[in-house]
């Protein structure tokens, strides 16, 4: 499926991550700055110095947000870098992950969205994405492992 998120018809698969080439336009350039690899003379992006395996991790979880904007038709393919990772959204966003994953999770997602965006448009100020993930840290509960366990006898 290429060509302009806009224009394409949705399904009605489920929640997906937007791959990067279905971004908006802002967000593909500002993530192209940011993983630019540094020279000699020259720093790279804010995103040069992590891991291929962290880089992807980003992408995923800033696409399914995207993915999610786009399934409630909320995707302006005409914002700037991290422009619609706003209050409004992100409250429904979480509404979404609640309904659907632990709440382990849910903290994962909005950290992941939080770096990425900071990532993607360092002179913005969102430092309010930070308290909402505080706040979801105080009340995640992660599944019991005990399970897994193995007794030597």
């Amino acid at each position: 499926m290429s060509g302009n998120p806009a224009k394409r018809k949705l399904s009605s698969a489920g929640p997906r991550s937007l791959p990067v080439d279905e971004w908006p336009a802002d967000d593909r350039r500002a993530w192209a700055e940011a993983c630019r690899p540094g020279s000699r003379f020259k720093p790279g992006g804010p995103a040069s110095y992590l891991a291929q395996v962290s880089r992807d991790d980003f992408v995923s979880r800033y696409g399914a947000f995207l993915g999610f904007l786009e399934r409630n038709r909320r995707l302006d393919c005409d914002a700037a870098a991290a422009a619609q990772v706003t209050f409004t959204n992100v409250q429904s966003y979480l509404a979404d992950l609640t309904c659907r994953v632990s709440s382990v999770t849910v903290w994962n997602c909005i950290y992941k969205l939080r770096r990425a965006a900071e990532l993607l448009a360092p002179a913005v100020d969102f430092s309010w994405l930070g308290e909402i993930e505080k706040d979801l840290a105080l009340v995640m509960v992660p599944r019991s492992k005990f399970d897994r366990l193995v007794f030597s006898e």
